[in-house]
């Protein structure tokens, strides 16, 4: 199977082969896929995919484990998402039988999944995370959009851990110290996380005023998971997804207004929607996956206002 692998998805770097199935004169090329094969740190909760040069409404998903077969964008990209967490530090074999032929990829999870010895060692840890290292929904185009707000890097630090339930506060980094808190910037305290499935958490919530960017940015609809490391070290598998208002953000980006902001993310397959405030259709989802956070020596400290904190002038 290994020849037809090459063959289907070509050179690294995304060049592929020519070949074609005479048989069927099957055009369609596997431009890439997530893992890549031979990925020894694939997230043990992370769906799979396949990115098609173009839709095949008969591409079949292939593997060991159950799971739920979907597709993003115009068809072309195959998302199979397990129904149950797959084992850390496990090898596993997918396939998609499509109108070229049946290639395999290969990929082994991380260690992150291993249980927790004890979950109060994550008390007053803390986490800086880089945001433009995650992966956005449509790829890079978002990214740099998302760049505009997403300006310094994030800090999130563990309050407290309540039982089932787990306590998180959000702020900022300076510009050129990742980990060191930027006291002219307020400080957010997330929803209670549930943590029943530790040490993977999961908050949900209607809508969240994030006001540790540029600017106060309403993230609507709010899903945010992610995994802690046994001994935690880092914080990994971090996923987003929320809806944010195109009117809000168009403020922060030169040049754009609330209509070609929309434009722009309709040609990325993700369309302005009806907003959950008014109704009008300015609403789109922003969605990034696979963000890990190294542990850094500080604590975070809440602030409420910006531009209050008396060690904000030391910092300007």
């Amino acid at each position: 199977m290994q020849w037809m692998l090459i063959a289907l998805l070509g050179c690294a770097g995304g060049v592929v082969d020519t070949y074609q199935d005479t048989a069927t004169s099957c055009e369609v090329t596997i431009d890439e896929t997530y893992p890549i094969h031979g990925t020894e740190d694939a997230y043990y909760r992370g769906a799979i995919e396949f990115h098609l040069s173009e839709p095949d409404p008969t591409a079949l998903v292939v593997a060991d484990f159950t799971g739920i077969q979907t597709t993003r964008g115009d068809g072309s990209v195959i998302v199979y998402t397990p129904s149950v967490p797959l084992d850390p530090s496990t090898s596993y074999t997918v396939g998609l039988e499509y109108c070229r032929g049946a290639p395999e990829i290969s990929f082994t999870t991380s260690a992150l999944g291993t249980e927790l010895a004890d979950p109060s060692i994550l008390e007053g840890k803390a986490y800086s995370f880089d945001l433009l290292d995650a992966r956005f929904q449509a790829g890079r185009e978002v990214a740099e959009t998302a760049a505009t707000f997403f300006d310094r890097n994030l800090l999130a630090s563990v309050s407290s851990v309540d039982g089932d339930w787990l306590h998180i506060r959000l702020g900022k980094a300076l510009e050129d110290t990742a980990d060191t808190q930027d006291f002219c910037a307020r400080t957010v305290d997330l929803p209670s996380a549930n943590f029943r499935n530790m040490p993977w958490f999961h908050i949900q919530t209607d809508e969240l005023e994030f006001g540790a960017y540029a600017a106060d940015l309403s993230l609507l609809q709010l899903q945010l998971s992610g995994t802690f490391a046994a001994d935690a070290s880092y914080l990994g598998g971090l996923v987003m997804s929320a809806v944010v208002d195109a009117r809000d953000i168009s403020e922060l980006i030169t040049g754009q207004t609330p209509d070609s902001l929309c434009e722009i993310m309709g040609n990325l397959y993700i369309p302005c929607e009806p907003c959950p405030s008014d109704g009008y259709s300015y609403c789109f989802d922003l969605s990034f996956e696979n963000l890990n956070g190294e542990s850094v020596d500080m604590q975070l400290e809440s602030i409420e206002e910006p531009n209050t904190d008396s060690r904000c002038g030391n910092q300007r």
